[in-house]
């Protein structure tokens, strides 16, 4: 007798929700560190964790596909493009978002790091040197600083990062 081979993985379906016009999606998969970091290893789930969100987003959550932003290997200059710096938290993200209408999503795969001494902790753009992150990577503290000062009815950040270091 043979064997019955199982049916493939199912993607799970999520309920469709009307389009939500106004509302705004940030979706950043650091997966290659090879090509620009330094001594820094890949996140290979990161691509496909990033598509699976995006139809999450787009879905689920009724944000259209043109208020998504979408970023695949981000280095440090594009993140400070999308979500300010510590003198100007007015990036895209802010610029993008109606205020008191629009409800933002972030998204993050890829590396976090501690560095510093004190304790800091930073999410790594694909260009960040290992021996330089507290230089070189984003701060965790400056993403939620700037996030707080968009007028945005509601904010949902979801990080997929480990900020344990080697």
């Amino acid at each position: 007798r043979l064997a019955e081979k199982e049916p493939p993985p199912q993607i799970p379906q999520t309920p469709e929700s009307p389009v939500r016009p106004d509302d705004i999606a940030v979706i950043i998969a650091n997966s290659n560190y090879k090509k620009l970091g330094k001594d820094i290893p890949n996140v290979t789930p990161a691509y496909a964790d990033a598509e699976g969100i995006k139809r999450y987003f787009m879905n689920a959550k009724g944000v259209r596909e043109g208020n998504i932003i979408y970023l695949k290997d981000a280095t440090g200059t594009q993140m400070m493009s999308v979500f300010g710096t510590k003198d100007d938290h007015k990036g895209k993200l802010f610029n993008w978002t109606k205020p008191n209408v629009s409800k933002v999503y972030v998204y993050y795969a890829g590396h976090g790091a501690p560095a510093g001494d004190k304790g800091t902790t930073y999410l790594v753009p694909s260009d960040t040197d290992n021996e330089t992150v507290q230089l070189t990577a984003y701060p965790l503290k400056q993403l939620y600083s700037n996030l707080g000062k968009i007028p945005a009815t509601s904010i949902t950040i979801i990080l997929e990062a480990c900020f344990s270091g080697q």
